[in-house]
């Protein structure tokens, strides 16, 4: 049963109240660029849409979605208009590799904050093929340290938010890649992170402008690291510096 949306023109479409575990194949609406499943009982996909079905908008937040099913080329669907694609509040145990660093096309945001997510799915059994993306939200899920494999891969990140995801360890493997410095705002709030790799700092990060180290377990203040900033205490910012870090 589809619901079609009265106040969206086509090709804009929405489900509502549709509470279902399988979701049928939508590939023959081939001109769907706008959906949203949230907060129905959504367990999988029959079909994936496939590379060439871009699908500009998606939500399915709030299901109980755990995997993606993919094309013969490992599309779930073609990522070349994406605006926000949201994931929260489903089952994922991996992030899926359904995107590509090497892609020209920028996306918007893709959320999986909320997930069960404690690792990286590598397409083929290679490689994570990394995303190009303004922001990425990974917020509360359980990753335990700070994923190598983002920026390893090429990815390119604008706003990387991985708060509440009980990081403890940060190896600085995880900062070696060459977009590393794509990334201008940094969440890194609420977790259990201790000390921060030697090779944080400007030369990683020159565009950095802001920065959230809050609710974490330092021993010490990491001056070095944030030499960069202008620090925000009780929530007024210093004179000097490039940016904003909360501590």
């Amino acid at each position: 049963r589809l619901i079609i949306c009265p106040f969206c023109p086509v090709p804009c479409q929405r489900m509502w109240n549709v509470l279902f575990a399988r979701t049928p194949d939508l590939r023959p609406m081939k001109k769907l660029g706008f959906l949203d499943m949230q907060n129905n009982q959504i367990e999988e996909f029959e079909a994936p849409f496939g590379k060439d079905h871009n699908l500009g908008t998606l939500n399915l937040s709030n299901n109980h979605l755990k995997a993606l099913p993919r094309d013969d080329q490992g599309y779930f669907a073609g990522f070349e208009a994406v605006e926000t694609w949201s994931f929260a509040g489903n089952e994922f145990t991996e992030f899926p590799d359904i995107f590509d660093a090497d892609s020209p096309f920028l996306i918007g945001t893709i959320n999986f904050s909320q997930n069960k997510i404690t690792s990286f799915e590598k397409r083929g059994g290679d490689k994570f093929h990394g995303l190009n993306v303004e922001i990425l939200n990974l917020s509360f899920n359980p990753l335990g340290s700070f994923p190598e494999c983002i920026y390893e891969s090429g990815t390119k990140v604008n706003y990387l938010v991985l708060r509440a995801c009980n990081i403890r360890e940060f190896p600085e493997e995880a900062l070696e890649g060459d977009y590393v410095f794509y990334t201008m705002a940094l969440d890194l709030a609420a977790n259990r992170i201790k000390t921060l790799p030697k090779n944080f700092n400007a030369l990683k990060f020159p565009y950095m402008s802001g920065l959230d180290l809050s609710s974490n377990a330092f021993d010490g203040f990491a001056y070095r690291a944030l030499a960069w900033f202008a620090f925000c205490v009780d929530g007024a910012p210093a004179t000097k510096g490039g940016g904003i870090a909360y501590l």
